[in-house]
């Protein structure tokens, strides 16, 4: 099975929900791949890793979650449209399939993209690491993480056969091998290269749902603020720029959810950040925003400054309900 994180935020709350919160824990092994700007010089094959998703899922018997965000080719969308669907886990609706698969027909800009990456990335990684093009390879049994910056072309070149040698290593029932992460780093260093360290690293795996989660609760709103259609015809913040999706947003607030993002906004404007817990989450030198809570569940995304805010959207975390929480 493979899907773009891209497709959850795409896809309708409830169905989102299921995925994240009942599906994740059925793989054994996940592999997601990241590219950035350099998808154009990546010494992996893109096609050669869409054409090759056929064979993770049947070599590591379904149990392989691949994630990507990169458009998918026709080797791609033939295997969407035929096994996929039969190796999605049983408790996802045959509704539920057609629409993640409508998803991946979804283009994108480049830009897009690149920050939606991004900022999967900094959701995994907790925002301690600067983005680097990699691949990652997470075991939920054993909880670890190995990551592989993307190196030159002629040690990269055969990156993707190494992965599926591996997965084959395992399901040969030699998975004692695979059960360390310094022998899976080990494993996945180019040959002729001796310093493993400086490509790659090797720590407990995050708690991959919660990533997911957080990632989904920025991710519409990220996309807001690459393009962001200003109106501003919300009389209660007359003078202030708004979006139309946060117009609509407030308008189906209650009512004292509503009053809580007035006090907020107008600490906010006055300089007073004290209870709203601002945080600036950047994903380029062009491309930030800023989140300030309402409360324990709700929260606003804003654009420019905190002098001069252009608001996004708000509402609650959108994962609330299953006991996520807001990062």
């Amino acid at each position: 099975m493979g899907f773009s994180p891209l497709v959850l935020c795409q896809l309708d709350q409830n169905e989102a929900n299921l995925i994240v919160s009942r599906c994740i824990g059925e793989f054994s092994w996940i592999i997601a791949f990241f590219y950035g700007e350099h998808i154009e010089n990546s010494p992996a094959s893109i096609n050669k890793i869409k054409s090759s998703i056929p064979d993770l899922a049947s070599i590591s018997n379904e149990k392989i979650l691949f994630l990507d965000f990169l458009p998918s080719n026709e080797e791609f969308r033939a295997y969407l449209y035929s096994k996929w669907r039969e190796q999605c886990p049983s408790q996802i609706s045959n509704q539920s399939i057609s629409l993640m698969q409508q998803c991946f027909e979804l283009g994108l800009t480049a830009q897009k993209r690149i920050v939606l990456e991004q900022l999967f990335y900094q959701s995994i990684f907790q925002n301690t690491e600067e983005f680097l093009p990699c691949l990652l390879v997470i075991n939920t049994r054993y909880k670890y993480l190995v990551k592989r910056n993307f190196m030159r072309n002629d040690l990269d070149s055969n990156l993707l056969e190494t992965v599926l040698t591996g997965i084959s290593i395992i399901e040969s029932q030699k998975e004692d091998f695979f059960c360390n992460k310094l022998k899976v780093a080990e494993f996945l260093k180019p040959n002729g290269f001796t310093n493993r360290d400086s490509i790659v690293s090797s720590s407990l795996a995050c708690n991959l749902d919660v990533a997911i989660a957080n990632f989904l609760d920025n991710a519409e709103d990220l996309l807001l603020s690459v393009d962001p259609k200003i109106t501003g015809n919300l009389s209660r913040f007359e003078g202030l720029k708004t979006t139309k999706k946060f117009e609509e947003s407030f308008s189906m607030l209650e009512d004292h959810i509503k009053r809580l993002a007035e006090k907020a906004i107008s600490n906010l404007i006055s300089g007073s950040f004290s209870g709203i817990k601002l945080k600036k989450i950047t994903l380029s030198n062009q491309i930030s925003f800023y989140r300030m809570r309402i409360n324990e569940k709700y929260r606003i995304h804003f654009q420019g400054t905190p002098n001069e805010p252009i608001f996004i959207n708000i509402g609650s975390h959108k994962l609330y309900e299953f006991g996520y929480v807001i990062d």
